[in-house]
């Protein structure tokens, strides 16, 4: 009978990680700052060394960049090189798997088998809805590993674990959330003292302050030095780009929001069964459902991933759960576990390859149009684009007068290009820039505000317009009439597509 029921939590868990590996490849993010990051990538292993200012900008092109995602673009663009955007998607996917298999191996430990697996479940509905494949999923793994390490030792009043001080030199060259292991390092430093009898305070201060200088140390391990280590601080300072970066903005609850699901389930569990925290934990806590509420995108990075390790021990003892599988028991070291691991993984490549589209619509027509601009890039100059098509423009080899990089940027331009976009009373901003920067063409969303200025100006002229994008040359410019007629045949194109897409959509 116990063999039988161990039989069925074995199948459970398959089932659940099974479901959570489908679900990922249906459900895609966008992609859209990818594009850049894969061609920094390319940009590094041309040049032999890391980019100390703003390449692909004529606007920033000497300011310094502290391009501190570096290793992340070398690993992002070798992957999509080999094996394109499927290949991307299905790293990202396998990265997101060892995410929750870490996740379900702590809970586990601690909980039962079904409790495990609602944790596992509610992390995975709030990353679900941002997956993409980018730096902050990749190291995933990482930060759920290092705050495993840091909680366990916390609640044995142990010796941090000074054997996974080298990953924190990974981390930092790798996505700028290293600034968050350090920040562990700190609290639950102070947790594991705090706690603690007098006789091993002494002894764990000393422990613990070691392991955080070196881990300070660590993160100083870069190209960019100290730089790199101070660029957290002086990303969450820009105010202005925050407020115009959507996953930087605070959760849209008008809408779907899994941080709604997440939190309302928290509270009727509190409430009903009058969940009770040590003080370090309802600190932690509070500290993650305020930073989630403040911007959405620590909804899915870290209260997804990291509640489950901070409420696992205390509602198991408060709940008296006991554990009813060990993990080691599910197989994971046997190879018929990894023979099926490997076959899903490359059933979903296939699937992500042969049968599922990647890109955006969007995505693929700027690409044609630039593609098709390409030969007269000397010609057109510099254009003013659209932040949200930048990443496009880089990917196709094009020079930028902004795109998302915001610690490139700074809050001062940033500030001004979005307010001479925006036109408001007139177009005097919008003016200077043009003649600043000596703008020859355009490159904006039809829905641009901007487009309708250059609608009005005789010395500029409409050059290509469907739903997403419109481009207006200056009169000066002169293209060759095998240009012309090509961007002509792919308007033409693109408008019959579209309005047979809408007339589909009608007659459904």
């Amino acid at each position: 009978m116990v063999e039988k029921q161990k039989d069925n939590l074995h199948l459970l868990v398959w089932g659940v990680l099974s479901l959570m590996i489908a679900l990922s490849a249906v459900k895609l993010g966008v992609i859209d700052d990818t594009y850049w990051h894969v061609k920094v990538g390319e940009w590094i292993l041309q040049h032999h060394e890391i980019p100390s200012t703003g390449i692909f900008s004529y606007s920033n092109a000497e300011t310094p960049w502290t391009s501190h995602e570096w290793l992340a673009a070398v690993f992002l663009h070798l992957i999509f090189h080999n094996s394109g955007w499927a290949g991307l998607y299905t790293a990202m996917i396998i990265s997101l798997f060892l995410s929750m298999v870490l996740l379900l191996q702590f809970l586990l430990k601690r909980l039962n088998t079904v409790q495990s697996l609602i944790f596992v479940l509610f992390a995975f509905l709030l990353v679900a809805f941002h997956t993409s494949p980018r730096p902050h999923l990749f190291v995933m793994p990482v930060m759920i590993y290092w705050s495993i390490q840091l909680v366990e030792a916390s609640e044995k009043q142990s010796s941090p674990p000074f054997f996974m001080l080298p990953l924190m030199i990974f981390w930092v060259n790798f996505h700028g959330s290293f600034i968050v292991g350090i920040a562990f390092s700190v609290f639950f430093a102070v947790e594991a003292i705090f706690n603690a009898s007098i006789e091993k305070r002494k002894v764990l201060i000393l422990q613990w302050s070691c392991f955080t200088f070196i881990c300070i140390i660590c993160a100083m391990i870069s190209p960019h030095g100290i730089n790199g280590l101070l660029l957290p601080f002086q990303l969450a300072d820009q105010g202005v780009a925050l407020s115009r970066i959507v996953e930087w903005l605070s959760p849209n609850f008008h809408k779907f929001q899994p941080l709604e699901v997440w939190l309302l389930t928290f509270l009727a569990i509190a409430l009903w069964r009058g969940i009770k925290l040590p003080l370090f934990r309802l600190v932690f806590m509070l500290g993650l459902i305020h930073l989630s509420l403040k911007h959405v995108r620590h909804a899915s990075d870290l209260l997804s991933v990291l509640s489950p390790l901070i409420l696992a021990t205390p509602l198991a003892k408060q709940l008296e759960v006991q554990s009813d599988l060990n993990f080691r028991e599910l197989g994971f070291r046997g190879w018929k576990a990894w023979l099926f691991i490997g076959g899903s993984f490359a059933g979903i490549f296939f699937y992500l390859a042969e049968v599922r589209k990647i890109e955006s619509d969007q995505a693929m027509q700027v690409q044609k149009v630039l593609k098709t601009l390409k030969r007269e890039q000397d010609v057109l100059g510099n254009a003013l684009n659209d932040y949200n098509v930048s990443q496009f423009m880089i990917y196709a080899g094009y020079s930028t007068l902004i795109d998302t990089r915001a610690e490139l940027y700074g809050d001062k331009f940033i500030k001004a290009y979005f307010e001479a976009m925006s036109l408001g009373e007139d177009a005097t901003k919008l003016e200077s820039i043009l003649k600043e920067y000596q703008i020859k063409w355009t490159l904006l969303l039809t829905s641009s505000p901007a487009n309708t200025y250059f609608g009005l100006q005789p010395q500029w002229l409409k050059l290509y317009k469907d739903k997403y994008i419109t481009i207006f040359i200056h009169q000066s410019v002169k293209l060759s009439s095998e240009s012309i007629a090509a961007i002509r045949s792919l308007e033409i194109r693109a408008l019959e597509t579209q309005k047979n897409e809408d007339l589909e959509i009608v007659y459904h």
